[in-house]
């Protein structure tokens, strides 16, 4: 069967920021920004203890909130080195192709078929943001294709491939601010209809 989409990449240090905050964009976790809200919510009991006469507590409560801060800020890093150690494709720099076709799906790595992951309907749900595609199969494999790592066939008609070939819906899941605010306020609008 004739190749209609062919992606080829490399686990990188980029790769595995995007992997890993796509899982948390697709789980729905707003687990940094609850944290941040949290710890701005001690400062201000902090701030409202020590203002009335409460000192210590005061700077007990404030030195929780900075605990939950540098948390925030260290948990993703913490969250990403275990990701790459376990991950045998990053450790090893191996090189996957992801090949389409009509009927079927291959994984290839360094050139050897790795997985047949065989027809469509094995695909159990299909993301993108603004720079990759994500591809579940069977709720068990993610696939990462790099919009910008397509060889062979146009990335933009990607979503209207597999959408046709797996009857499976397609989600945007954006990462830019713009994007986030403009997915919202069309969530809003349809709620509000």
């Amino acid at each position: 069967m004739e190749t209609k989409f062919k992606v080829v990449m490399k686990k990188d240090d980029k790769i595995m920021k995007e992997f890993l905050s796509f899982t948390y964009r697709a789980k729905g976790q707003m687990n940094r920004a609850k944290l941040y809200v949290f710890a701005a919510g001690m400062f201000f009991i902090g701030y409202m203890a020590a203002g009335d006469g409460n000192v210590i507590a005061g700077n007990i409560i404030a030195l929780v909130g900075i605990l939950m801060v540098l948390m925030g800020l260290v948990l993703p890093k913490i969250a990403l080195a275990r990701l790459k150690k376990a991950d045998e494709g990053y450790n090893k720099g191996t090189e996957y192709t992801y090949v389409f076709a009509k009927g079927y799906m291959h994984v290839y790595e360094n050139g050897e078929l790795a997985q047949n992951v065989g027809g469509y309907r094995q695909v159990t749900c299909f993301y993108g943001d603004e720079r990759n595609y994500y591809l579940g199969i069977n709720n068990d494999d993610l696939f990462l294709l790099p919009m910008k790592n397509f060889v062979e066939g146009n990335a933009d008609e990607f979503i209207d491939f597999i959408q046709y070939v797996s009857d499976e819906s397609y989600e945007f899941l954006p990462t830019e601010l713009k994007n986030r605010w403009m997915k919202y306020r069309a969530n809003q609008k349809m709620r509000d209809a």
